[in-house]
């Protein structure tokens, strides 16, 4: 009984998986017409048809670039410059490596055309500039080279720049740092003093020791200025010397070095008037 039954269930199994597979047969066959195998041999091994490939991308082809625009021929002054100094590089070079006579005198016979060349570029440019006053760097506020020209313009620039030093004595001051044991702060301190009355500045003494001197007896102990100054002038640790002469302007709070030891009053001058008139040229840039 028990075996009849499993036959049964064997078969019906069977049945169902025979129409599972048929009906997918025929689900298959909707879309594509059924073809004997034999038939089919050259579209691959029996059953299994070769895929289809995809046609291959054609390479792209690089667009075609802009022929560039002959450029203009040297002029032939520039071809000649161009050999010279090559023939020149090239001669002193093989001499160097082989110093005979033949290759000495190549060397020589190309360095003589060089000199010559620049001799006579040199004459033709002063000639040119004797009769254009526009390129003449001394009518042009340059420093002359004859004697009796240098005295005059260095004479004009000395009332100038005195004049000026004059009208920034209403405005600034002088900070001057010594010491009393320094003996350039004691050659120095008369030529400050002298510089003061003559031009009217104020000066602001400071004593890093706490000790006066001759010109200046009342001077300030310092109180951390000097330390102030050093940080502001980024000064690396122990740089700073005495003297140290600065221009100052109260009303802005500027502190401008003129310089560290012994100076002249002309240097003073100079130095004041310079450190001005680059510091109104940084302020007009801005």
């Amino acid at each position: 009984m028990l075996k009849a039954v499993r036959q049964k269930f064997l078969l019906l199994a069977l049945t169902v998986c025979a129409s599972s597979v048929l009906a997918q047969a025929q689900q298959e066959t909707q879309t594509e017409p059924q073809v004997h195998a034999i038939e089919r041999g050259q579209d691959g091994w029996f059953w299994y048809k070769d895929p289809k490939l995809a046609p291959k991308a054609k390479p792209a082809t690089a667009a075609p670039t802009p022929e560039e625009p002959a450029s203009a021929p040297k002029h032939p002054a520039l071809v000649r410059m161009e050999a010279l100094q090559k023939e020149l590089n090239d001669s002193i070079q093989i001499a160097i490596m082989e110093p005979t006579e033949e290759n000495m005198k190549h060397f020589l016979a190309v360095w003589y055309e060089v000199r010559k060349k620049s001799s006579d570029f040199a004459d033709i440019g002063r000639t040119i500039a004797w009769a254009n006053p526009q390129f003449s760097a001394t009518l042009n506020g340059g420093r002359p080279t004859s004697p009796i020209a240098t005295r005059i313009h260095d004479q004009e620039r000395a009332s100038l720049a005195e004049q000026r030093i004059r009208g920034l004595a209403q405005t600034h001051g002088i900070f001057f740092v010594f010491r009393s044991d320094c003996k350039y702060c004691h050659e120095f301190a008369p030529i400050l003093r002298e510089f003061q009355q003559k031009y009217g500045f104020k000066v602001l003494a400071i004593s890093l020791d706490g000790q006066g001197i001759p010109e200046y007896p009342d001077a300030r102990p310092d109180n951390g200025m000097v330390a102030r100054v050093i940080k502001d002038m980024k000064l690396p640790p122990g740089e700073f010397r005495t003297p140290f002469t600065a221009l100052v302007r109260p009303a802005m709070r500027e502190l401008m070095p003129i310089g560290f030891g012994l100076m002249s009053g002309t240097e003073l001058v100079e130095r004041i008037d310079k450190v001005v008139e680059i510091r109104d040229t940084q302020v007009a840039k801005k």
